[in-house]
């Protein structure tokens, strides 16, 4: 999923926990979803990932999250995928293939942070990106 509105938030209704429990719904008993986040993994620009996140991991028994560029620099803004998985059994996260290895490797293994889980009655998707005025690569 990578839907954007003009400020580079997401549809606040495709953000919710009554959402995500429709894409779990839809999905066989190994699908995932996999959604494109611009976020930054550490402070104010890190409010909605981490919403997100938690939103996600009300349903989902695996989400794992994945700096495009690294998820090592905490405070760079940048595509963070985030993959949840539905199966029972944790993922392998190996590929005999070098570029999807280089990308399974940007595993963010920090700290995770707490945040608010989004409902279609609390969503303020707008308002935790704030931080995220002009995207930078």
């Amino acid at each position: 999923m990578d839907a954007f509105g003009g400020d580079m938030s997401m549809p606040f209704h495709l953000t919710t926990k009554e959402a995500v429990s429709a894409l779990f719904s839809g999905l066989s008993e190994n699908g995932l979803v996999v959604l494109n986040i611009g976020s930054a993994f550490d402070g104010k620009k890190g409010k909605f990932l981490w919403a997100e996140y938690n939103t996600y991991k009300q349903l989902f028994p695996y989400v794992y999250l994945f700096g495009v560029a690294d998820a090592k620099d905490m405070q760079k803004l940048q595509n963070i995928i985030l993959v949840a998985v539905k199966s029972k059994e944790p993922p392998s996260l190996t590929s005999f293939d070098p570029e999807i290895s280089k990308y399974l490797s940007h595993l963010y293994t920090g700290k995770f942070e707490y945040a608010p889980v989004l409902t279609q009655d609390f969503a303020p998707v707008e308002q935790y990106n704030l931080g995220i005025q002009k995207w930078k690569n």
